[in-house]
């Protein structure tokens, strides 16, 4: 079987697919909702330059995430997403350019922003039909690695992390989001993001010897992310306030080739098509709400980018404040 390592990929496949809110609605005032998401990620294929899918070094990842939504006002949410969080636990099989040990472990960025309702039930233009929803916020980079030590790791034969868990670049962004109502209990829902990366000086981004001049530091700029995503939702009423919601999100995410000192670096540009199917149930511990969730983000193409199977299990808690 052929070997290959696509670092891109590797990093996709630490991703969870987003099953928090991506539809236009917004947060009843004074109300908290927080996300608490574990992902296990796992596969041994991904998509090439040319867009085929072909074997690469088995992966597999455990990760944590966390999110929080708060409502302002009638049609103002503030959240802070850190979707994902943290890939607490990775394993890369050896082969190819991936030594013993191999893992891509680590902290995620952050996003944090303000969504705005300008159409809906209650928003500064009234509609029961039609949703919408527009929000702009920042990418907050976490820590990265110290590559210098991540390759006296791989040298000792110890373990070590052989690729970065997200860009660890500040980011500004816009969401919007739009719903149109077909029934009390369905309607679809259409996502867009668009995010501008601002340039990293003078970084190593790799575990490799600060003497090789491919591991120099350099200044990275790695472009802007663009996400697509359409989704309907089907809520069926049960028992008391409970119900159950069907939902089948199919994701879209491109992004440009990364620039190494104003050079594009090869191979680097790439998209992903997911499909993800899930369910949550709505129910009450006492006088309080709770939301659990089931998904499984199946991979449908790609280019530079990882085939992946992740399977997301998410609890969702409401508190009014």
């Amino acid at each position: 079987m052929r070997k290959t390592l696509i670092l891109v990929a590797v990093i996709a496949a630490m991703l969870p697919p987003a099953l928090f809110a991506d539809n236009a609605e917004v947060m009843p005032k004074r109300v908290l909702r927080t996300y608490y998401i574990g992902s296990y990620s796992f596969g041994d294929q991904a998509y090439d330059s040319e867009g085929d899918k072909v074997d690469t070094n088995e992966a597999k990842a455990a990760t944590f995430s966390f999110a929080a939504e708060y409502g302002v006002s009638d049609w103002i949410s503030a959240a802070v997403q850190w979707t994902p969080a943290w890939t607490f636990w990775s394993e890369i099989e050896e082969g190819g350019t991936v030594p013993a040990k191999a893992n891509a472990n680590g902290l995620y960025d952050i996003f944090m922003g303000a969504k705005f309702q300008i159409v809906g039930p209650l928003a500064p233009i009234p509609s029961e039909k039609y949703r919408f929803c527009a929000a702009g916020g920042f990418k907050v980079p976490a820590p990265d690695k110290d590559w210098t030590e991540e390759y006296q790791s791989i040298l000792d034969g110890e373990d070590a992390t052989v690729s970065a868990t997200d860009r660890h670049a500040l980011g500004i962004g816009m969401r919007l989001y739009f719903d149109y109502v077909l029934a009390e209990n369905l309607y679809f829902n259409l996502y867009s993001e668009y995010i501008r990366y601002l340039e990293r000086k003078d970084v190593l981004t790799s575990p490799t010897p600060e003497a090789s001049e491919a591991a120099a530091e350099a200044d990275i700029d790695y472009g802007h992310s663009l996400v697509l995503e359409f989704e309907p939702h089907y809520k069926v009423p049960l028992a008391g306030e409970s119900s159950l919601e069907l939902k089948l999100q199919l994701t879209y995410t491109s992004w440009p080739e990364t620039e190494k000192d104003g050079v594009g670096v090869d191979g680097s540009e790439g998209y992903s098509l997911k499909l993800t199917p899930s369910s949550s149930y709505f129910f009450f511990l006492g006088p309080l709400p709770f939301e659990a969730s089931l998904g499984c983000g199946l991979s449908l193409a790609g280019k530079n980018d990882s085939a992946m199977t992740t399977l997301t299990a998410q609890l969702i808690s409401y508190i009014k404040l």
